[in-house]
């Protein structure tokens, strides 16, 4: 049976309330002083690019709106909230494939800091860190709200409250299987989730075979509505996505969701600081969109002005927006709770075709930047733990 769009949207959105309140309470996501301070250009200028707003509204809003509404219900019955203050930024974001709400961060995001710190978005916050402080080659002022900024990351790393690399490769490794490039230079004895990476990459290898069966069908039979992949295929992705979904397990516990959280505070805390230093870092005017920027910015800051020939921003953007959306509607697809009127092999064939941009996006970007194409069968994961 057919499953629309509407019905699908539905069933996902069900699951993330569930997904929200596993046990009765959301877990506990406020953000200290310090990371609500990083935050404050989202809220304080005007004339924030709409990119960047954009961004930042996908994991957080300021003013009143509560984290999870008071008077909303769900499988789990009402929904109850954690106190707020008034004006404080709050986990409260659209996203994912049908733009649902999310008022926690889940595994899929933390895909998304992955990626953005392989970006170099990191080591480049720390090399203005490291110049503000002692080396003093770019006039970094302490002045205005991006001296604030400043003053506050610095006090966070003297105070070992920022986001930190161990933490973060530590979330990788339990959550991902996956290590990041100075993760991998540590002594981390955290337990890899091999599972996570081998469902993930064999999901998004069998996602793009069904849709090289599905053109192959279309051009023998010569017409758009003939072509049907085959079952035993998608049969083989929802037994990938039932066991991909109990890999998602490990991130619910420790501190994994704090991590990720955290990370993401100084991601964007981190790409707006760029963005504003531009000029005293010596990035060209004509650089005004972040596919130049932040490229301009890294070869600035890390590789000795040595430019690159492929855009860093745009490969591990893609990868992590795609990726981290993908994941996001995995978190939406129990199975348990199909119906007569959503099965479970409509409801996967509705969003396969549904997401299929996706993940041919994430297939691109990681090719470029690894050389691997997830297309191809025993394809080597460059970040695997």
């Amino acid at each position: 049976m057919d499953v629309t769009v509407a019905q699908l949207k539905e069933l996902f959105q069900n699951q993330y309330i569930a997904a929200q309140m596993p046990d009765g309470d959301p877990a506990i996501d406020l953000l200290d002083p310090a990371a609500q301070t990083l935050l404050l250009p989202y809220w304080l200028d005007p004339a924030m690019p709409k990119p960047a707003l954009a961004r930042f509204h996908e994991y957080f809003r300021y003013g009143r709106e509560s984290r999870l509404a008071a008077s909303a219900s769900g499988p789990c019955g009402p929904i109850r909230t954690w106190p707020v203050p008034p004006d404080c930024p709050q986990v409260h974001g659209n996203r994912g494939t049908f733009n649902l709400l999310f008022q926690q961060v889940f595994t899929g995001d933390l895909v998304w800091l992955f990626y953005f710190e392989r970006m170099g978005i990191h080591r480049m916050v720390g090399a203005l860190l490291d110049d503000f402080v002692s080396r003093g080659k770019f006039p970094l002022r302490p002045a205005g709200l991006t001296g604030l900024v400043l003053e506050v990351m610095v006090r966070e790393l003297k105070a070992g409250l920022s986001s930190t690399v161990r933490e973060r490769d530590t979330s990788y490794r339990r959550c991902l299987g996956w290590t990041s490039e100075a993760g991998g230079k540590l002594s981390n004895d955290a337990p890899v989730n091999a599972t996570f990476d081998e469902q993930f990459h064999r999901l998004v290898y069998l996602a793009l075979g069904y849709y090289q069966e599905k053109r192959l069908a279309v051009a023998i039979q010569n017409t758009t509505n003939a072509g049907k992949p085959s079952v035993a295929t998608l049969t083989s992705i929802r037994d990938t996505v039932v066991l991909l979904r109990k890999a998602f397990d490990p991130f619910k516990y420790g501190r994994n969701h704090t991590h990720t959280l955290s990370g993401i505070v100084w991601t964007l805390a981190g790409l707006d600081l760029i963005a504003r230093l531009r000029t005293q870092l010596g990035v060209p005017d004509p650089y005004n969109r972040e596919d130049e920027l932040i490229p301009a910015a890294y070869d600035l800051l890390i590789s000795g002005g040595k430019p690159s020939d492929r855009n860093r921003f745009t490969m591990h953007r893609d990868c992590a927006v795609t990726g981290r959306d993908i994941l996001l509607d995995v978190q939406g697809m129990d199975f348990e709770d199909a119906t007569p009127a959503v099965p479970a092999e409509g409801a996967i064939e509705t969003w396969l075709d549904e997401v299929e941009p996706k993940f041919e996006t994430y297939r691109t970007g990681y090719k470029a930047m690894t050389g691997v194409d997830l297309g191809q069968s025993g394809a080597v994961i460059a970040q695997r733990a």
